[in-house]
């Protein structure tokens, strides 16, 4: 019971930690000190992880991300984490693309480079909950997620670090706090550092899991975090990084503001 009502609590937090960014952005029709790159990362990554849990949880049927023999409550709940991330990060990619002073080339090739992405990630599940086991093997479907928790994975989580650079950039660039919610970097950093490490216990591998067959040598600690990282860990390690992120940008910008602050208070002793 504790741990269902952990889990509507992160719901709802995750949900409530987007609110102050999307408010701003709203409210000031403005994307000054936003960097459409992070953006776009950010809702990159949140779609990752909804494709891979909702393969997983609700398409896979031998998996060991849902109960057997099907998905019960808890499963759900952790179907629900996912979806309210990913419509908190393509809200914020919206309103960004839909008030952005940059030229229609480039938010024509954010659409296009997102469109792209989700062609080959949720419209596939897409795909698969109608086909279901008619047209779509077993064996496509291990592929297609081995190459996503092999492959894609480290590429998105990579990008979700370098895509800190573009965005403290973007903060450094321009006066004020505009249409970033300061409040909202807060928030999200310590709401997404807790969802990284509920996700640590959500998503367990069974018994046995980390240990090789009778008569094969044993795995080492190196090959037994590999193994947890591409199975489940992939949701703790990108909602951690979200989170660190997050906070290191709320430094940023504290930073930024206190040395405009200090110009501009000096401003008049120097004329």
């Amino acid at each position: 019971m504790a741990a269902k009502t952990l889990a509507v609590v992160l719901i709802v937090a995750s949900s409530w930690s987007f609110v102050p960014q999307l408010q701003l952005l709203w409210s000031s029709r403005s994307t000054d000190r936003l960097s459409n790159v992070y953006v776009l990362v950010n809702l990159i990554s949140a779609t990752q992880q909804l494709t891979i849990g909702l393969h997983g949880i609700l398409v896979e049927p031998e998996s060991f991300m849902h109960h057997q023999p099907k998905a019960n409550f808890d499963d759900w709940l952790n179907v629900v984490q996912f979806v309210v991330v990913w419509i908190g990060h393509l809200a914020t990619f919206f309103l960004v693309v839909s008030f952005s002073s940059s030229g229609i080339v480039q938010k024509g090739a954010s659409v296009v480079i997102y469109a792209a992405y989700l062609s080959g990630t949720l419209a596939i599940i897409v795909y698969e909950v109608i086909l279901g086991d008619v047209l779509y093997a077993d064996w496509v479907r291990a592929m297609f997620l081995g190459m996503h928790i092999m492959y894609v994975n480290p590429v998105v989580h990579i990008l979700a670090i370098v895509a800190f650079l573009f965005q403290a950039r973007a903060m450094r660039s321009e006066t004020g706090t505009a249409s970033l919610s300061v409040q909202g970097l807060r928030v999200q950093s310590a709401v997404f550092f807790v969802v990284g490490v509920a996700w640590f216990f959500r998503l367990r591998i069974p018994r046995g899991g980390f240990y090789a067959e009778p008569g094969q040598p044993r795995y080492s600690a190196w090959t037994k975090l590999l193994v947890w990282y591409q199975m489940i860990g992939w949701a703790t390690v990108a909602n951690v990084i979200f989170a660190f992120v997050r906070g290191g940008l709320f430094l940023v910008a504290r930073r930024h503001d206190e040395v405009t602050r200090g110009v501009a208070e000096a401003a008049p002793l120097l004329g």
